[in-house]
């Protein structure tokens, strides 16, 4: 008795990209008494197609020891499917065909997807890198001494200081002791008439006004 090989085949659905690569509504039948050895690619396909009664324009099968979808080949000519052929005998195992009815570039999404995860491992990498030299530029046991972290303060001058110290030098207060004291101005001496009017002694809190004696006239 003849030993084929299974396939599982994954058909009237379609292939999505986001939030991951799968294979959705769709139907599977599995195959287990059909000689696929003894056909050829081309073949194949039509016996698919007669199946599913869909078109077939891209035809893969899944790896059987590569998870979906990194496992998925395209079976694009004879070659490729020689290579289903024999994974089927060699891992005698059920192998996993999908038709794409639509023609999506399944393979260039995988690679698109692989790019962007090698891209975010490369970026988190650089960045553990750069801990790593920081924290090796970073002696942890001698730690921060705050007194030399603040020493330089004192030396700052503040501002509102600066400025009172401006204002205080451009400003010369003097004053005598004894506020008793006033000098007096005679301010009329420089003229002839005024001075005849005013007095020339000052009166001030120290000179008070002196008082003519009054000389009595000589009798006759």
């Amino acid at each position: 008795m003849a030993v084929f090989m299974k396939i599982d085949l994954h058909f009237a659905g379609i292939f999505t990209r986001y939030p991951s690569i799968t294979y959705t509504d769709g139907a599977e039948q599995q195959f287990d008494d059909v000689d696929f050895a003894g056909i050829d690619k081309k073949e194949f396909v039509e016996f698919l197609e007669r199946f599913a009664c869909e078109i077939c324009v891209n035809v893969y099968f899944c790896m059987p020891d590569i998870v979906f979808p990194d496992g998925l080949r395209l079976i694009a000519n004879d070659m490729d499917y020689m290579e289903i052929i024999e994974v089927g005998y060699a891992f005698d195992c059920v192998i996993d065909v999908y038709m794409d009815h639509l023609g999506v570039n399944v393979h260039q999404w995988n690679l698109e997807e692989q790019a962007e995860v090698g891209s975010s491992l490369d970026q988190l990498s650089g960045a553990n890198e750069d801990r790593e030299e920081v924290h090796s530029r970073i002696n942890m046991n001698d730690g921060i001494n705050m007194q030399d972290l603040h020493g330089g303060m004192d030396d700052i001058p503040r501002p509102n200081e600066d400025l009172q110290g401006e204002q205080d030098d451009d400003i010369h207060m003097e004053w005598d002791s004894d506020h008793d004291e006033c000098i007096a101005i005679n301010k009329t001496k420089e003229d002839e008439f005024l001075s005849k009017l005013c007095p020339k002694e000052q009166v001030t809190p120290d000179s008070p006004p002196r008082e003519d004696t009054y000389d009595p006239p000589d009798e006759v």
